[in-house]
C-alpha cells in the first residue's frame, strides 16, 4: 500500500551546551501577541550527555530537496522558544551546539503554526501497483522503535514475491551488540580481558556503545597498539573505533564517522585537532589521497555550517 506523494514535515530538535539540567520536563508555550519569532507549541526538554536537547518543532515542507535545513525565520523561532521554555538566556542558550533536522511523514499537508498529525504506521509502497517498476518496493519508516517490525515485514514481502514463505526468526534474535545475559558480569569479563589495553573509563564507554560486538573492535586494538590511543580532544573515544566503522560498518565519509559512528561530533562541532586526528586515521585506513582527505574535511565543515 502507499501513496504516490507522501506529505512531509520538517522535524527539528536543538542541542544546547547547557550543563546542570538534571530533569526532563514539557510545557505548552503561548506566543506573545503578534510575535513572529514565537510559537505556541508543546515542547520538551531533556538532559542528554551533559547537554540539553529541546524539541520537537514541525514546519511544512513544499520541496523536500531544499527543506533539509532551517530557514533564518525557523531558526529564530526555535531558539526563542527554547529560551522561553527554560526561562533562561545566555549560559549556553545563546545558540545551539547542534541542530537535528530531518523529514518525517505526516498524514496530510499542514499550515505554518499548526501541529501535523504524524504517520503512525510504516508505509510500504509497491511501485508496480502505481505504474512503476516491477518488484520495486519502497519503505517509509516512522519510528526507530518500530523499525525492527518494519524490517521483518519488508523482508517477508520480498521473500514472498520470490516464493520463500519461511517464517522470520528476527523475534528470537538479539539486536546487534545485545547478546548479553548479565550486564554486570559481562562488563567484569571484558574489563579483565581488555583492561590492559585501555583505561577502565574508556572501556566502559565502549561497552555502553558497542555491547557484545566489542570483541571485533578491540581485536583491532590488540593488533595495533596505536589504535588504543584516545582520539585527540576526547576522553573516552579511541582510534580503533574509526577503523571499526570503516571495516565493519561500511562508513565511507569522514562526516559519517565523526557525527554518527564514533560520536565525537554528535553534540556539536569538535575542535580542529579532533577533526584532523579522525581524518588522519580514516585516511590511512581508506587509503585516501591528500585531495580526498581535504575534501572530506571540507564536507564535514559544510555539515556543521548548516547544523550549528
Amino acid at each position: 500500500t502507499g501513496a504516490e506523494h507522501q506529505a512531509l514535515a520538517k522535524a527539528v530538535n536543538l542541542v544546547f551546551a547547557a550543563a546542570g539540567h538534571t530533569c526532563a520536563f514539557g510545557m505548552k508555550l503561548e506566543a506573545s501577541g503578534n510575535a513572529v519569532d514565537q510559537s505556541d507549541r508543546l515542547l520538551f526538554a531533556a538532559p542528554w550527555r551533559d547537554r540539553i536537547i529541546i524539541g520537537t518543532w514541525y514546519f511544512p515542507v513544499t520541496d523536500p530537496e531544499v527543506s533539509q535545513n532551517l530557514t533564518p525565520n525557523e531558526y529564530d523561532m526555535c531558539t526563542a522558544d527554547a529560551q522561553r521554555l527554560c526561562g533562561i538566556s545566555g549560559n549556553g542558550f545563546d545558540k545551539p551546539s547542534l541542530i537535528h533536522v530531518g523529514l518525517v511523514p505526516v498524514e496530510k499537508e499542514f499550515d505554518p503554526g499548526d501541529y501535523p498529525r504524524l504517520v503512525e504506521e510504516t508505509i510500504f509502497i509497491d511501485h508496480s501497483r502505481l505504474g512503476g517498476p516491477e518488484r520495486l518496493i519502497s519503505v517509509c519508516g516512522v519510528k526507530y522503535t518500530t523499525a525492527r517490525a518494519a524490517a521483518e515485514k519488508t523482508v517477508g514481502i520480498v521473500a514472498g514475491r520470490l516464493g520463500n514463505n519461511q517464517p522470520s526468526v528476527t523475534s528470537k534474535q538479539p539486536l546487534y551488540g545485545g547478546s548479553i545475559d548479565d550486564y554486570d558480569e559481562f562488563c567484569r569479563a571484558k574489563l579483565d580481558r581488555f583492561g590492559a589495553l585501555v583505561e577502565a573509563r574508556v572501556l566502559m564507554n565502549l561497552l555502553r556503545s558497542y555491547g557484545s560486538s566489542i570483541d571485533q573492535l578491540m581485536h583491532y586494538a590488540e593488533q595495533d597498539a596505536s589504535l588504543c590511543e584516545v582520539i585527540t580532544g576526547t576522553s573516552n573515544c579511541i582510534k580503533a573505533q574509526i577503523v571499526h566503522a570503516v571495516r565493519d560498518e561500511m562508513a565511507q565519509r569522514l562526516t559519517d564517522v565523526v557525527v554518527r559512528r564514533v560520536g565525537v561530533g554528535g553534540l556539536g562541532k569538535p575542535d580542529d585537532a579532533t577533526i584532523e586526528c579522525c581524518a588522519d586515521v580514516m585516511a590511512r585506513e581508506a587509503a585516501w589521497t591528500p585531495e580526498e582527505r581535504a575534501g572530506n574535511i571540507r564536507e564535514l565543515e559544510t555539515y556543521y555550517s548548516t547544523h550549528v
